[in-house]
């Protein structure tokens, strides 16, 4: 995130980008697929509904995403929360007199964004999936991360810090759009620890409560 330069529009959309695909576990076709109306903010402005659709193959879904601080005036301080970052990025189009198509653009070195004004290079209003890799990729190693980093890294994270931080495992699956039995989830919950997520470890401490 801290590659995301806030005061210009790729930084925004890139803050958007990363963060909700985080929230949602998304694939890079959830990415170029959304658009502003896809996004729907509660009256309240305490979560998001964010429509993806036919992710691949499976029904539409509709994962919530919330607010990761206190809530004032419709925004949280929290400098990862992914509602905040969406709805930045949704007003800046908005003034830009943009409130329907694509939500996720590209953006020139000028700062033009696809679709309001003629781009470097032109091409389509929509960004490709190629585009969100190539973006992904020049945050990534601008952040001095590993190489093998990929935006599909922001699906496995999710599954495997909901996993390590106690999250049901058929609300992890339902959320991210795998399958009820789905075992390709299994695949993406990577490195936990094993030894905290033993079950010998969970009758031991049931053992020890009973004492």
């Amino acid at each position: 995130m801290h590659t995301c330069d806030l005061g210009g529009p790729a930084g925004l959309r890139n803050r958007a980008m990363w963060l909700l695909g985080y929230a949602v576990a998304a694939r890079r076709r959830v990415y170029v697929n959304l658009n502003v109306t896809d996004i729907r903010h509660d009256d309240r402005g305490q979560l998001l509904r964010v429509l993806i659709w036919r992710d691949k193959g499976k029904q539409n879904r509709k994962p919530p995403v919330g607010h990761w601080g206190r809530v004032r005036k419709g925004r949280c301080r929290d400098p990862l929360c992914p509602v905040c970052a969406v709805m930045d990025w949704i007003d800046y189009l908005a003034e830009l007199g943009v409130r329907d198509g694509p939500l996720f653009r590209p953006v020139d070195k000028g700062g033009n964004v696809g679709g309001v004004r003629p781009i470097a290079g032109g091409g389509d209003a929509r960004l490709a999936p190629s585009g969100v890799n190539r973006i992904f990729r020049a945050c990534v190693a601008e952040a001095g991360l590993p190489p093998d980093i990929t935006p599909h890294s922001l699906r496995a994270g999710f599954a495997t810090e909901g996993y390590e931080l106690g999250a049901d495992g058929l609300a992890l699956r339902r959320h991210g759009g795998w399958s009820d039995d789905s075992t390709a989830f299994n695949q993406y919950v990577r490195g936990v620890d094993d030894e905290r997520h033993s079950p010998l470890h969970v009758v031991a401490e049931n053992r020890r409560k009973g004492r």
